[in-house]
């Protein structure tokens, strides 16, 4: 019985927070420059924030991980090569004159 108990008082309390949230939504709205009036100022201490002991990541400069010069200079490019093919244009036609 002690639980049934309970459950009413759950059921009161519900009904309660109904009556104020209705009571909230009935409130007439308030525009932005009353509310800024209404709020007050919230003073925060401003705090710097600690120097972490741990090291950050960072990129590897030591000698060993440098990428290496090279020792000779690439040689130089070569010209492109001419397509070789239909060589017909450069060739006389030949006229054959026949005799009857």
């Amino acid at each position: 019985m002690d639980f049934v108990g309970k459950e009413v008082q759950s059921n009161k309390k519900g009904k309660e927070e109904n009556r104020e949230v209705a009571e909230l939504e009935k409130k007439p709205i308030v525009n932005g420059d009353q509310l800024i009036k209404i709020l007050s100022p919230v003073n925060c201490p401003v705090t710097k924030p600690e120097k972490e002991e741990e090291e950050e990541c960072t990129t590897p400069k030591a000698e060993e991980f440098r990428i290496p010069q090279p020792l000779e200079c690439p040689p130089a490019p070569k010209p492109k090569r001419r397509r070789g093919g239909d060589h017909s244009s450069l060739v006389a036609p030949t006229i054959s004159f026949q005799t009857l």
